[in-house]
Formats: C-alpha cells, sequence, structure tokens
C-alpha cells in the first residue's frame, strides 16, 4: 500500500511542478556563489592605513560588482569602489584603507555577498614601500 493515496499524488504533484517551475523562472533556485574567493594582495609587515592594497574575487556572470570595506562588528560598511563587469572573470578593486582595526572587505555581485577579514595598523608611507607597522 502507498502512504500517498490517489487524491494527494493528485493535488501535491501538480502543486510541486508548479512551485519547481515558478523557482526557475524567478531565478530562486540555490544560491551561487556569484562572488567568490576574495583575496587581498600580501602585505609588507601588515596592512597599514593609507597604503594601497590589490582586493580580487572571482565573478561567476557579467554585472555590477560592488566593494565595501566595514568595522568587524558594525552593521553599517563603507562604500568604497564599483566595478562593471561583461563577462564571468576576476575582478579587482584598489583598497586603501584609512582606520587602523579589525575590517571586514565585502563584495556584492547579483545581490551574493562575500567577505574576507584583515587586521590594519598604522601605515608608514616610506616613499617606495609603504608598510604597516
Amino acid at each position: 500500500m502507498s502512504i500517498i493515496s490517489k487524491r494527494n499524488a493528485v493535488v501535491t504533484l501538480p502543486a510541486a511542478f508548479i512551485a519547481a517551475a515558478a523557482t526557475v523562472a524567478l531565478g530562486m533556485g540555490p544560491a551561487s556563489a556569484d562572488a567568490k574567493d576574495i583575496k587581498v594582495s600580501t602585505p609588507l609587515g601588515n596592512y597599514g592605513t593609507g597604503c594601497t592594497y590589490k582586493v580580487t574575487a572571482d565573478i561567476s556572470k557579467a554585472g555590477t560588482v560592488f566593494f565595501y570595506d566595514w568595522k568587524k562588528g558594525s552593521t553599517i560598511g563603507t562604500f568604497t569602489d564599483q566595478a562593471k563587469v561583461d563577462k564571468a572573470g576576476t575582478v579587482s578593486f584598489d583598497w586603501k584603507p584609512k582606520v587602523a582595526g579589525d575590517r571586514v572587505l565585502k563584495i556584492t555581485h547579483d545581490g551574493v555577498s562575500t567577505t574576507v577579514d584583515v587586521k590594519v595598523v598604522k601605515g608608514t608611507d616610506l616613499g617606495s614601500v609603504c608598510v604597516g607597522l
């Protein structure tokens, strides 16, 4: 004997099919990571205020990508930059931290965000090189 009666199957199966079709049509399927693998160029010493670093992320499709710098634990981040990408690949931003402390760098693409934590200390610009001491 089946657990699903014929009456339930008649109602349940079409409803499941409609829900699945709506999910695909509305793009609400499993969330894919549109921005992933954030990398920050390796500092000389530590990450320092006033020094410039390259931040990159892999992007899975075309669109606008937003870059934010957050104080760790804060609910409000600082918009840093944005880039329009024409196809999947790597997007990069120049990041020049202004504030020392624990920071969260966030890249958002197509509503999906990914983050990386970094610690920033006071930077010293020595002319040809900038270091966090």
